[in-house]
């Protein structure tokens, strides 16, 4: 559901070693509409925006630009640490 030009202009403006959570608030500040757009349509799910960033995971890991280069911590948009991919453009 993820826009794929948004996704193309969110990547090419992030490190070229980054992780999920770097790619989720690179979202959020720069496309907040589409953001928000995008995270309505998981409403009916228990976790709308765990729901919402693993589908971002899944879009991450099917990039034949990004390379996964495995699980690290950091700061997700709840202010807490959490797992999440860390990736590599290739």
């Amino acid at each position: 559901m993820v826009n794929n030009r948004i996704t193309n202009r969110i990547i090419g403006s992030l490190k070229d070693k980054f992780d999920s959570h770097d790619f989720i608030f690179e979202f959020m500040r720069n496309f907040p509409q589409e953001y928000v757009k995008v995270l309505y349509h998981y409403v009916k799910e228990d976790d709308p925006i765990q729901s919402f960033h693993m589908e971002i995971g899944q879009i991450l890991l099917a990039r034949k630009d990004l390379k996964k280069l495995g699980v690290v911590q950091s700061q997700n948009s709840r202010g807490l640490s959490s797992e999440n991919g860390e990736w590599q453009k290739i």
